[in-house]
């Protein structure tokens, strides 16, 4: 399931901590949340505030930004809150391609440009990964 970030943030003006009247449209779908999880497939990761920068972080897994978008509806907070949702990887991941995409680079143009060079236990590698496609 893929995997968003999701950035909020709201003025002081608008802060349910510091306006009545936030806080009480903010108060009852607030309540909601494992329920609304559960209905639009959403996991929640992790969730944090900055209190006094007034911004709040989410990354959860959800089926698809639409989901993430209802999500944050029926919780209240898209009424307050100005909201960015991004997919997101894992670093790790993108490291391990970056470096199988340098590899597939590396040993397709040295055996297309010097395959005399290559040792002979390294070329069926190489030849491999000149026809890979990732």
């Amino acid at each position: 399931m893929p995997t968003f970030v999701v950035n909020m943030k709201h003025t002081p003006e608008s802060c349910p901590m510091f306006n009545d009247a936030v806080k009480k449209k903010f108060k009852e779908p607030v309540t909601k949340r494992v329920e609304a999880a559960k209905k639009h497939d959403i996991r929640i990761l992790s969730a944090y505030t900055s209190i006094l920068d007034h911004t709040v972080f989410f990354v959860v897994d959800a089926p698809s930004q639409p989901a993430v978008e209802n999500y944050f509806l029926d919780i209240g907070f898209a009424f307050w809150n100005d909201i960015k949702i991004r997919q997101a990887r894992p670093v790790e991941d993108v490291i391990k391609r970056a470096l199988s995409l340098f590899h597939k680079n590396l040993y397709a143009g040295m055996y297309t440009r010097f395959p005399e060079i290559i040792h002979p236990d390294l070329q069926k590698e190489a030849h491999f990964f000149e026809n890979w496609s990732l």
